[in-house]
């Protein structure tokens, strides 16, 4: 009866809508997340609260996709990786680089784990303005610096596919058929401070170009990378490119499974083409730039 309550309190007030489908959740999502999002969908609510690892107020898009899922189901987005992460020692002192930010999940895990000291780029608009909202409450807690334009390998303007399901699917290399967005494109050579940082590089087929623009800061600075990799956006060429690129700067690479490699192509979800995280340790010494 408290859920009959709830949803009728929440098309009755419409300005407290997202807040009372919130206080729903916790009765009826753990087991059928996706229909939760489906209904709110059909009845025009595009966007409900729920808490983040139990502490922080997080707005989720009901067209967010698997990043909405897993917070409704599990309460977070991949802080797994963060768990498993924390065992290879990644200094938290460190500047914290999240692009391809998406709606703060990541930025509120590196905040949970103790990184006080954060830069995060999201380029699309919608994603952008839910970034700030969810990001406003840890605004105490760390320093943390926002930017909505994407990162790439040449400065300008470029556009970006839109998927319209899924929040955390837009790309620069896939055509959903869903429409567009012109963004900002810089570099992270051109921003990024001259002191020790973490990348964490989520950007659906697009991490070459992202890397490829950071040489300089990976060559002086990056003491890790996170980087989802996508084998079936990038080709086989562009695969090949990155792998020898981290190869360049990083001596060891981490799977999901937390198994360590010491060649990222070898990595078996690599290799059988499928969507993975890789965690990239041990910088190779900075070698003098050729005259």
């Amino acid at each position: 009866m408290t859920s009959v309550k709830r949803l009728l309190k929440a098309f009755l007030l419409p300005k407290r809508r997202a807040r009372y489908i919130g206080k729903m959740m916790p009765e009826v999502v753990k087991q059928r997340p996706q229909d939760l999002l489906a209904g709110c969908r059909a009845l025009g609510v595009t966007t409900i609260e729920t808490t983040y690892l139990g502490t922080y107020p997080i707005a989720l898009d009901t067209n967010g996709g698997a990043v909405a899922r897993n917070v409704l189901h599990h309460g977070h987005n991949q802080y797994d990786l963060f768990r498993s992460s924390a065992a290879d020692g990644l200094d938290r002192s460190h500047l914290f680089v999240n692009v391809g930010a998406n709606i703060g999940t990541t930025c509120l895990n590196a905040v949970e784990a103790g990184f006080r000291d954060i830069v995060a780029f999201e380029p699309v608009a919608r994603n952008f303005a839910l970034l700030e909202r969810n990001l406003a409450s840890v605004a105490s807690r760390a320093d943390i610096a926002l930017h909505h334009h994407a990162i790439g390998a040449v400065e300008g303007t470029a556009t970006i596919n839109i998927h319209r399901s899924s929040g955390g699917r837009h790309s620069f290399v896939r055509d959903h058929g869903h429409g567009t967005e012109d963004v900002l494109v810089r570099r992270l050579d051109d921003i990024l401070p001259d002191r020790p940082g973490i990348l964490w590089v989520d950007t659906e087929g697009f991490e070459l170009d992202v890397l490829e623009g950071a040489r300089d800061y990976l060559r002086k600075n990056a003491s890790a990378i996170c980087v989802e990799i996508t084998p079936a956006a990038l080709g086989e060429n562009r695969l090949a490119t990155l792998s020898n690129l981290l190869k360049e700067h990083f001596g060891r690479f981490v799977d999901k499974n937390g198994t360590s490699y010491d060649d990222p192509s070898i990595v078996p979800a690599l290799r059988e083409g499928r969507q993975t995280d890789i965690l990239c340790l041990d910088p190779r010494a900075a070698q003098p730039l050729p005259l």
